[in-house]
């Protein structure tokens, strides 16, 4: 069953009249690198590499094996894979016969699995054999009673399912009869097609399905080459999956695009990427705050020889001020973000040329043709006053069409007047720079008084003894709320509630802001797209408020 774009006619049009949006597909990014840049390495991870010839011989090769086999254009075929090069290669042959990939992070357990198998109707899977003391063939095999669409499984590896079609003996030897090029091309989609889906990080739930298509992401790459003057002789280490909207950008169509050579880590090791760095002589990292914060923390940070590293893109997450700064005075690279989502793709961005504080204290300017708005949650009103809080909006061609088979949340990433929801607070100040106060659902209300817990966030992140931190609401039986913070301190370090308000008094930052209890843990629980699940947090110090006043 075909599933919709969910663009109407009129915007494909105007997208494509204002030079948003073209004619050209992925595929002909990979057939041009496989012309031009035949013997130039594409993707190296571990000590496997691949080089542009070879990449768009096996795409080719993998697309005719799958439609021998009988997956046929709008099939979703899930990808269940570490960010592996057969991972970026299976994604690459379905989108050429116009099949769909579903991209599913290799985290998620067998509950996620089977929901997302069965939301999208997914024919196929493809995973590990075996990898990390995790049999998977085990288990698609206890799935399958759940997922009766679920046709075919092929695995990547090299140990042996004599009954599972292996993906690496097919890039090998390719079907009984590999396809002409021009009978392949018949089957691909437009650039407005879907060729991709994958989930939103499910913080607050069950992960929603989105629905992507090239051409909204292919101008997101353009913009990030401009903003990072990047070109085919950088060498790309990207730290997140595939399976992400960050990482389908940075570490798929970026390559593609460019014709560069990416190195992938199938998990993510601070050390390990810093000798990737120096090693492969990289110029641009990808990363979300997390990882680079680790990356700093590693004992040994100084020796490795950094001074190859010129642009990191980073977003997802706050971009803490006192830890790029110290990155970039270390390494010598400039950190550039994003500001978006999944759902939204660019809203806005920073580039080079902007100084320290316009690249880390703001999220940037807005995209200009992405329509930026702010309205006012409560009204629904629009807000045009400089330095007014509104939720930030935007309408525009990074911009998806909402969810997969679920209308009721799809009407509400959008409000009345069509502009879509980020959910996110903000300001747009006589500057023209977007800076985020808060999360509309992120906001901590003490008596009456609304708390921005990516603020005192920020501010915490400067102490010297803090790693990484997460601020909650905890509930209170007279303010209603007050403010818990979450940190997981650098190694051998120990930090009191005392210590942290003293440091707080001294930035000046309102009594009222001020946490009210320090919970000390050992790493903060994330989503497999890498954010911090405050849920998770709200929920413990809840847990453990009431199992303190029963006792």
């Amino acid at each position: 069953m075909p599933i919709p774009c969910g663009y109407t006619s009129d915007t494909i049009q105007q997208y494509t009249e204002a030079g948003y949006w073209g004619d050209k597909n992925i595929t002909d990014y990979i057939v041009e690198n496989a012309v031009q840049r035949a013997d130039k390495i594409a993707y190296l991870q571990g000590e496997k590499s691949i080089t542009w010839g070879q990449y768009g011989a096996s795409v080719h090769r993998l697309a005719s094996a799958f439609l021998s086999m009988g997956i046929k254009k709008e099939d979703r075929v899930a990808l269940y894979l570490p960010d592996w090069n057969e991972d970026h290669l299976a994604m690459d042959a379905l989108s050429r016969i116009g099949a769909i990939a579903v991209a599913i992070n290799i985290n998620q357990q067998a509950k996620e699995l089977e929901y997302m198998l069965n939301l999208t109707g997914a024919v196929g899977i493809i995973t590990p054999g075996k990898w990390r003391e995790k049999n998977y063939v085990d288990i698609v095999q206890r799935l399958r009673p759940n997922t009766p669409e679920l046709k075919y499984h092929f695995v990547v590896g090299d140990d042996e399912h004599p009954d599972i079609k292996n993906i690496n003996t097919l890039l090998k030897e390719g079907p009984e009869e590999e396809y002409q090029a021009g009978y392949l091309e018949q089957f691909s989609p437009s650039p407005n097609d879907i060729f991709l889906m994958n989930f939103s990080s499910g913080t607050t739930g069950l992960p929603k399905c989105v629905l992507h298509t090239p051409n909204r992401w292919m101008y997101f790459v353009k913009l990030a080459i401009d903003g990072g003057n990047l070109t085919n002789d950088d060498v790309i280490l990207a730290l997140v999956p595939n399976n992400s909207g960050f990482g389908l950008w940075t570490s798929h169509l970026c390559p593609i695009m460019l014709g560069t050579k990416t190195i992938l880590l199938e998990r993510f090791d601070a050390e390990e990427a810093l000798r990737l760095i120096e090693r492969e002589n990289v110029s641009m990292v990808t990363a979300v705050t997390t990882q680079f914060i680790k990356m700093l923390q590693v004992p040994n940070f100084s020796k490795y020889d950094l001074s190859s590293w010129r642009v990191m893109y980073t977003g997802g997450q706050d971009v803490p001020y006192k830890k790029v700064k110290e990155l970039e005075s270390k390494t010598g690279c400039t950190v550039l973000q994003f500001y978006g989502s999944v759902e939204s793709g660019a809203v806005s961005r920073t580039v080079l040329g902007e100084s320290l504080e316009q690249r880390t204290k703001t999220v940037g300017k807005p995209v200009p043709e992405m329509n930026v708005k702010l309205f006012d949650p409560a009204s629904g009103e629009e807000v045009t006053t400089p330095g007014q809080v509104g939720e930030v909006t935007c309408k525009g061609p990074t911009m998806g069409s909402g969810y997969y088979s679920d209308l009721e949340n799809t009407r509400k990433l959008f409000n009345a007047k069509g502009w879509m929801l980020t959910g996110d607070l903000g300001t747009i100040g006589e500057d023209g720079y977007l800076r985020l106060v808060g999360r509309v659902k992120d906001i901590i209300i003490r008596g009456g008084q609304n708390i921005s817990a990516a603020e005192v966030e920020d501010a915490i992140c400067g102490h010297p003894k803090v790693a990484e931190v997460a601020v909650v609401a905890m509930p209170d039986p007279v303010f209603g709320e007050k403010a818990c913070a979450y940190i997981v301190t650098k190694v051998g370090q120990d930090i009191t509630l005392d210590e942290l308000i003293a440091y707080l008094n001294i930035l000046k930052i309102a009594k009222y802001k001020l946490p009210e209890r320090l919970e000390t843990i050992s790493e903060l629980p994330l989503s497999p797209g890498g954010k911090v699940m405050k849920n998770v947090l709200r929920d413990d110090i809840a847990d453990k408020i009431k199992s303190e006043q029963e006792s």
